[in-house]
């Protein structure tokens, strides 16, 4: 059982990641068993489970979270969203997140390439497209559909 304080909490750990809508369709609530490894567990779209994911990461108040890809199944307004909450929530943390998504990036205190295993780059955004940099040939062409 939660105390009134950890309610609070919660509440605004899920509002944050947008899981405060998924929670509300759910037989049970807070209450409903996630995964259908459980007798009567209910399973989730991918998004969601993500999202529910983040609001547990953030109810915690770890100083270190650490997240591979969080919002890849989520479409662009909820992504958008999400990082937004994210980089409020994470500012007095040590947050690390992988993603090939670089327009996530562009907020990022520091910025690590990896290739073949091997750091190759490490900068700002800024920094990084300031020069002639595999960052910048990435996000360049990633914009350019957006453009």
């Amino acid at each position: 059982m939660l105390g009134e304080k950890d309610e609070e909490r919660l509440e605004e750990a899920i509002l944050k990641t947008g899981a405060h809508e998924i929670i509300s369709l759910l037989p049970h609530g807070f209450d409903t068993q996630l995964g259908r490894l459980f007798e009567g567990g209910q399973d989730l779209p991918y998004g969601q489970w993500q999202k529910i994911a983040m609001s547990r990461a953030f109810f915690r108040e770890a100083e270190v979270i650490f997240l591979d890809e969080p919002t890849s199944a989520l479409d662009p307004k909820a992504e958008a969203e999400v990082f937004k909450n994210f980089m409020e929530l994470t500012k007095e943390k040590t947050a690390i997140f992988i993603s090939h998504r670089l327009g996530s990036c562009q907020s990022a205190d520091l910025i690590l390439v990896l290739k073949n295993g091997q750091l190759i780059e490490k900068g700002t955004h800024q920094e990084l497209m300031s020069i002639d940099s595999v960052y910048s040939e990435m996000f360049n062409t990633e914009s350019k559909w957006y453009k």
